[in-house]
């Protein structure tokens, strides 16, 4: 581990009950989950271009993280797993059984998300059954890769789009060719996407032989150049995220540094400047929220392993602004054109709704939001989002119960009071502070009287006695601002406006407006802005609020130039 870092517990689902508008959208999810296709007569017949396992595992993960998230059973996830074993092959797990020494990539990828879903289930549950399942795709499917990953074809010439093989749909599929033993997938490397699962699995079941496998699939990921195969960022983040689980299993700084390196990459060239992605590199298509979510968990554990601020707002920016542009008026995820590559935002045309796999990926993102409200070790709690709450920490001293509420990201107030506690002593509570928030403009109250306030690390920081009714309130200012763009391929000459956090965009169908920094901005109210008395600026999330057709057809100018129109 890094030297200084002392790193946070997460808070149990059991323990936390999310309200306000991370409820809402969870919910909103969660009644599209139970929708017909995430149900038992439709879940194991709905992939029809060869992922098995990816749909039933990413359906379970998603139901299962929804109902820990919200304290209410799923209605169909128990049929799903009784008649899942149904469809396994002779070897216990879904699909063709290839011959020995061949390996489908989708096939591994689909039983990613199975074992994550399988394991999640377990955790929640405790149900052996599911545990002998997880042993079984672990032994039969997973380990006979071993000495393979080592030849996955991942030079240029092995994968070069459109002519090697075909470009790729918005539904990946195999390509038809077979290199190295490898059946490739036009979701160039989502092989790698099973870093995630088998790392998860050998943090459960500890096998010496599976990590032998992924030590041979982190040295494999590291070595791929990711602008020179174009690369799915969905596959390379997933990956990054199993690197990640690895690194905090065995503390070894060099994985580090090189997620580190990858992720940096990624923000660079692969993230769209909403914060969402282009789904390939160099390939600025559309987005995907499933590697916006992938995303999201990234740079936050990254923050939670560096306690470099950076991370921590990159999440802020992914969740409230990709995350939050990408979920759909029913609940589900889509893809959007990519920000950046033009001025504009608006849903995909044929994929406005990836119902296959981003609303699913997007369940477990919400979870995950939830989940991170509060972190806590046995001297601190540390707020790194702001969202009505309550949650309660445990430890071996006693325990504490807190109730947040706030108006952020609209207004910068934050109340964060004890309702319960068996402990004596202080704590230390640490809030987070954007990046853009005046030092000086900051105020922190306990029990209504001021505190003396100093930023580090991104972090204000109060010691108070720990005492039922005590209410610690933060308060900083919001307002308009603008910053230039991120990714190296957008034109430097673009701005985009912020309230505060929210991105903001102008509904516009026609050819884009230019906006003059130094024009007349008026606030009007929950993020919006008149400019020059005509042009309504408003977050771009609050798409989420229109009627579905209206959505649909919805197109916002983002991106904005000072003194001429950029085509």
């Amino acid at each position: 581990m890094r030297k200084g870092v002392i790193i946070m517990k997460s808070i149990s689902l059991d323990n936390i009950q999310i309200y306000g508008d991370l409820a809402m959208r969870t919910l909103l999810n969660y009644s599209r989950l139970e929708s017909i296709w995430y149900r038992p007569e439709k879940v194991f017949e709905a992939d029809q271009a060869n992922w098995p396992g990816d749909w039933e595992g990413r359906a379970i993960l998603a139901l299962t993280m929804l109902g820990q998230t919200t304290k209410r059973e799923p209605a169909y996830l128990d049929e799903i797993m009784r008649l899942l074993p149904k469809h396994f092959n002779s070897k216990e797990y879904l699909g063709e059984i290839y011959p020995e020494g061949i390996i489908s990539e989708q096939q591994l990828s689909g039983h990613s998300w199975l074992l994550r879903g399988f394991i999640e289930f377990y955790l929640w549950k405790k149900d052996e059954s599911v545990l002998q399942m997880i042993k079984s795709i672990v032994n039969k499917l997973l380990l006979p890769a071993r000495n393979h990953y080592k030849e996955y074809p991942a030079s240029p010439k092995d994968r070069e789009y459109d002519k090697i093989q075909p470009k790729g749909e918005a539904m990946g599929k195999l390509t038809g060719t077979l290199v190295n033993n490898w059946y490739t997938s036009t979701d160039i490397g989502c092989a790698f996407i099973m870093l995630d699962g088998a790392t998860q699995a050998y943090e459960l079941l500890r096998l010496p032989e599976l990590e032998e496998l992924i030590k041979e699939m982190l040295d494999k990921f590291f070595q791929i150049d990711l602008l020179g195969i174009s690369i799915q960022t969905h596959a390379t983040l997933s990956g990054l995220r199993g690197a990640l689980r690895y690194y905090e299993l065995k503390g070894n700084n060099e994985l580090l540094e090189q997620i580190i390196h990858f992720y940096d990459i990624y923000r660079t060239e692969g993230m769209t400047e909403n914060y969402s992605n282009y789904n390939w590199f160099n390939r600025p298509e559309w987005t995907e929220p499933c590697a916006i979510v992938d995303s999201y968990i990234v740079s936050f554990q990254l923050w939670k392993h560096t306690k470099n601020e950076r991370y921590l707002e990159d999440a802020h920016n992914i969740y409230f602004n990709g995350l939050g542009y990408a979920q759909r008026p029913n609940g589900g995820f889509g893809c959007d054109t990519c920000l950046g590559d033009n001025q504009y935002l608006n849903g995909q045309e044929g994929i406005y709704e990836a119902y296959w796999c981003c609303t699913m990926r997007g369940s477990d993102g919400l979870a995950n939001v939830s989940k991170n409200i509060a972190l806590y070790n046995e001297d601190s709690i540390v707020l790194p989002f702001y969202f009505d709450s309550k949650f309660e920490l445990k430890s071996k001293e006693g325990f504490i119960e807190c109730k947040e509420h706030t108006q952020y990201p609209y207004h910068g107030n934050v109340e964060l009071e004890i309702i319960k506690t068996n402990m004596i002593g202080k704590k230390n509570i640490q809030f987070y502070i954007p990046s853009w928030v005046p030092e000086n403009s900051i105020k922190v109250l306990v029990n209504g009287k001021c505190q003396t306030v100093c930023v580090e690390e991104g972090f204000v920081q109060v010691t108070v006695p720990v005492e039922e009714g005590l209410k610690i309130s933060l308060q900083f200012p919001i307002s308009l601002r603008a910053e230039k763009m991120q990714n190296k391929n957008t034109p430097s000459e673009y701005k985009k406006y912020f309230h505060g956090g929210l991105l903001l965009g102008y509904d516009n169908a026609s050819l884009p407006i230019s906006i003059d920094c130094t024009g007349s901005f008026q606030y009007l109210e929950h993020g919006k802005y008149i400019y020059n008395n005509e042009i309504v600026l408003e977050p771009i999330r609050h798409i989420l609020d229109e009627l579905p057709d209206i959505a649909k057809q919805n197109r916002k100018q983002v991106l904005f130039n000072n003194n001429k129109v950029v085509n």
